[in-house]
């Protein structure tokens, strides 16, 4: 279901923190936190060199009925370990169903949108239990307009053919996994430029994402994240 909300930019980066949610008693064996665990992503460019850092702890799980929530507190660094961006957010798993709403991706990215009001149109990108090798994953988008700039603005963002494509054995820093591998294709459009990347996301149970790539439309690599921590 789209989601459609109207909000100045503020209240909107206050409220990621509540339009998703995560675990705990959830029955997704992909995604199966508890209480003070923490992963650290580092991003790479394509020659290998460090560009950033995520890191991610849960906290403060909570349960009611088949719905398990919990807070993540996100600290994003530069490539010299200096903290770019700071927030909290949430997820929520229904039945199973990992929902990740689409807006957090672009928290950071929209700081500069901070006095302005926008609409944002979106859907959850979903992560349902018991995935498996050839299954096919719901697709997802997002729209964000601006309602009161000098030149109004539109960003589009658009998730599609999401498939599980494979198993493979990953390692990184922090270990080796054994992972599902999700194939899947991003187009973002913004004042009538466009931009198509190609994404290969590794999960491995009780971890979740291990490693992702993502390449231009003529199949370059154009980056990577590795998780390098996990406790």
């Amino acid at each position: 279901m789209k989601i459609k909300r109207t909000f100045s930019i503020v209240v909107w980066l206050l409220l990621i923190s509540i339009y998703t949610g995560a675990w705990a008693q959830c029955k997704n064996e992909y995604f199966d936190y508890k209480d003070g665990s923490f992963l650290e992503l580092t991003s790479y460019n394509a020659n290998g060199k460090v560009q950033g850092i995520t890191a991610l702890m849960y906290k403060e799980f909570r349960n009611s009925g088949n719905n398990t929530e919990a807070t993540v507190q996100m600290e994003m660094k530069d490539k010299k370990g200096k903290t770019d961006y700071e927030t909290e957010y949430a997820y929520h798993c229904e039945n199973g169903t990992i929902k990740y709403d689409l807006t957090v991706m672009m928290a950071s990215s929209m700081q500069g949108l901070k006095n302005m009001e926008i609409t944002i149109e979106s859907d959850n990108l979903e992560f349902p239990p018991n995935m498996k090798e050839g299954q096919s994953l719901k697709d997802a988008s997002m729209v964000i307009t601006t309602t009161n700039s000098p030149i109004p603005m539109k960003m589009e963002m658009k998730i599609t053919n999401r498939k599980i494509a494979g198993k493979e054995t990953v390692t990184t820093p922090a270990g080796t996994f054994e992972c599902l591998k999700l194939t899947y294709d991003s187009h973002f459009t913004t004042m009538g430029a466009g931009k198509t990347s190609n994404h290969v996301v590794f999960i491995a149970k009780q971890v979740g994402t291990v490693k992702s790539e993502y390449y231009n439309s003529n199949g370059k690599l154009q980056g990577y994240d590795e998780l390098t921590t996990i406790r």
